[in-house]
């Protein structure tokens, strides 16, 4: 399963007051294909991650659906 991650290199980190943002670039697993994202938020005590369709179809990533958290509004 490891072999499926995206490696992520921290290009530049800059800290704000309560949240963590850096510059990222993503390189596929299965070719060279990478992207260089400006800002993200980078939170190391999460159980999940949240990532951009626009990011899955750049990268050409297959991203496993099954087992997506709900985030419909529960109001």
């Amino acid at each position: 399963m490891a072999a499926n991650l995206i490696r992520i290199g921290i290009v530049n980190c800059k800290s704000a007051s309560d949240v963590v943002t850096i510059k990222t670039k993503a390189v596929t697993p299965k070719s060279e294909k990478s992207l260089v994202i400006p800002t993200t938020i980078f939170d190391t005590g999460s159980d999940s991650s949240l990532i951009s369709n626009n990011i899955i179809k750049c990268l050409n990533l297959d991203v496993n659906r099954s087992n997506a958290p709900d985030l419909s509004d529960r109001r």
